[in-house]
C-alpha cells in the first residue's frame, strides 16, 4: 500500500515538471493573432515547408532538391519592429533567429543561421547564411518568401501555439 502512494506522488510530481509534453497545439492563421499570443509570452513555434516557398536568392550549392525539406523555428526569442520594403514602404514584422555550427557537405565546418520573419500582410521570409566557422566570411545566402498557412493542409509556414 504505501509503495502505490509513494508510486502516485511521484507520478503526480514528474507530471508537474513536464507541463507541456501532451500539450494540444492550435494553428495560428494569421500575423495578428500571432502578435497578440507572443504578447501574451505564449510558445510559438513555425514550421517551414521550404519546397512549397518562392525562392528569392539563387543557390548553386544547397539547392540541389529541395523536394520535402522543410524546418522549424521556435519563437522563445523574438523581435517585433518595423523594417522597409523593397518599394521603400515601412511595415511591422514579428522575427524569429537561431544560429547553429553544423558540418555543411561543400563547406566543411560552418556557423549556419537562420531567420523568419511573419509580416503584416500574412507572409514571410525564410533567411538562411552560411559563414565559415573559422573566418566568419560568408558563404552563401538563401531568402525564401513564403505564405502563412490557416491550416496545415495549406502548409507553406504553419505557426503553432503550444501554449
Amino acid at each position: 500500500m504505501n509503495m502505490i502512494k509513494l508510486f502516485l506522488k511521484a507520478a503526480l510530481f514528474l507530471s508537474m515538471l513536464c507541463p507541456y509534453a501532451y500539450a494540444q497545439s492550435k494553428i495560428i492563421p494569421n500575423y495578428d493573432q500571432l502578435v497578440t499570443a507572443l504578447q501574451q509570452g505564449e510558445i510559438i513555434r513555425a514550421m517551414i515547408y521550404l519546397d512549397q516557398c518562392q525562392l528569392k536568392t539563387e543557390s548553386k550549392k544547397s539547392l540541389v532538391d529541395m523536394a520535402g525539406a522543410f524546418t522549424r523555428i521556435d519563437f522563445a526569442q523574438f523581435n517585433h519592429y518595423k523594417v522597409l520594403t523593397d518599394e521603400g514602404k515601412e511595415r511591422f514584422t514579428a522575427a524569429a533567429s537561431y544560429s547553429t555550427m553544423v558540418e555543411h557537405k561543400d563547406y566543411g565546418l560552418i556557423l549556419g543561421y537562420a531567420r523568419i520573419r511573419i509580416f503584416e500582410d500574412n507572409t514571410g521570409e525564410f533567411h538562411v547564411a552560411h559563414y565559415d566557422a573559422k573566418t566568419l566570411t560568408l558563404k552563401e545566402q538563401i531568402n525564401f518568401i513564403c505564405n502563412v498557412a490557416s491550416s496545415k493542409a495549406e502548409g507553406v509556414i504553419v505557426l503553432y501555439n503550444f501554449s
